[in-house]
């Protein structure tokens, strides 16, 4: 059994998040000691389930790592398995620990561009997980054959507060 650290940036409403919570469980549901480490605590949190390294968010990313790193060391992790987030994909090149990283999507815009994160990070962990087998093949196709260990992951919007009634309702006139 192992103690693994789900890490994500923060855990309010979104899909990253929502992920965090499902592959929490399905790693209790194996027997591992399965901990969430959310960097900032939001307002719209959906579980308490998890531990919070700020409830303020007012660091810079260089300002944060640091705190970060240590957090994660003293939790003693066997795994670290980061979710979301630019600073949570960085602090994995300070690990010694094994590392997995998720990928989403393939996102490239003003604020944020994968594929140039990944070809930065990708040497800092040793094994990926994506959503679908078209960003997985991407993202394997960005780097020299064999790096790393690649599976797909996909995630499900289960949980109620995700639920939307998709369907308009009928009022009887």
């Amino acid at each position: 059994l192992l103690n693994i650290i789900i890490l994500t940036h923060f855990l309010g409403r979104g899909g990253s998040s929502s992920f965090a919570l499902q592959v929490r469980d399905r790693l209790r549901q194996a027997g591992h000691q399965a901990t969430i480490l959310a960097t900032w605590h939001t307002e719209d949190c959906i579980s308490g389930d998890a531990d919070f390294l700020f409830y303020k968010h007012n660091l810079s990313h260089r300002l944060t790592i640091l705190p970060l790193l240590e957090k994660i060391q003293g939790m003693q992790p066997d795994l670290v398995y980061s979710i979301s987030g630019t600073a949570e994909m960085d602090v994995l090149r300070f690990l010694n620990v094994p590392r997995v990283r998720h990928f989403f999507s393939l996102e490239s815009h003003e604020f944020v561009d994968i594929c140039h994160l990944f070809r930065q990070a990708h040497p800092y962990f040793e094994a990926i997980t994506a959503n679908t087998p078209d960003v997985l093949a991407t993202l394997k196709s960005w780097t020299p054959e064999g790096t790393f260990t690649a599976k797909t992951f996909p995630y499900h919007l289960t949980l109620p507060e995700f639920r939307y009634n998709l369907l308009p309702t009928f009022r009887p006139s």
